[in-house]
């Protein structure tokens, strides 16, 4: 039989795509990464997992919740810093990564499946809407939650995005402020956005 992908294998064992990747980044769970750093299992190994797992403890799969991930995909080595910097102050649970270009953002998002990944729209040779656009076709990338930022945002640029998934409240201007990213992160990543830390709304 086709080997799974972790969307097919998270349907099958009626968990989450990001529990399935925790465990197979664990090693609980055997599978395989593709040259393109996309995780592949075997429908036979997933279910005598689920079958071992049922058999030890009578109960459904649970596994403890995981690592919240955020990307940055920047050209700009400061801004790139000043963000992750600002991420981990605001959301201490989180792992945060960082990308210079498009291509390597796009192996990271693959490989990571992270919860949000912040991308900047001038981006060197593939552009940050067109990496956007090229993850919309991915299914198995369909969780990934995109932040736009970019030194430059006009109403049609706003428009294409858009029509990519990317909320407008999700397109922020360079440069971005504390309380930008506070808003965000506040919605994206709730269950693990310090408010103690939360910079101060203006006005």
């Amino acid at each position: 039989r086709e080997l799974l992908t972790t969307t097919e294998a998270a349907a099958r064992a009626g968990v989450h795509p990001r529990t399935l990747l925790r465990w197979l980044k664990e090693g609980v769970l055997p599978g395989s990464l593709t040259a393109g750093g996309h995780w592949r299992l075997s429908p036979s190994a997933l279910d005598a997992f689920l079958a071992a797992h049922r058999r030890a403890g009578g109960q459904p799969v649970r596994a403890a919740p995981p690592v919240q991930n955020v990307l940055i995909v920047d050209d700009e080595p400061a801004h790139a810093q000043a963000l992750a910097r600002l991420v981990e102050l605001l959301a201490p649970g989180c792992q945060v990564h960082h990308a210079q270009d498009a291509l390597r953002g796009s192996l990271l998002l693959g490989v990571l499946l992270p919860d949000v990944a912040f991308v900047d729209l001038g981006l060197p040779q593939l552009g940050g809407t067109d990496l956007i656009r090229c993850v919309r076709e991915v299914a198995s990338l369909s969780p990934v939650r995109f932040v736009v930022v970019s030194g430059y945002v006009s109403s049609e640029r706003i428009e294409e995005i858009e029509q990519l998934g990317v909320g407008r409240d999700h397109v922020l201007a360079k440069p971005v402020t504390p309380q930008q990213i506070a808003r965000v992160l506040a919605e994206l990543l709730p269950a693990i956005v310090n408010d103690a830390s939360r910079p101060g709304e203006a006005g």
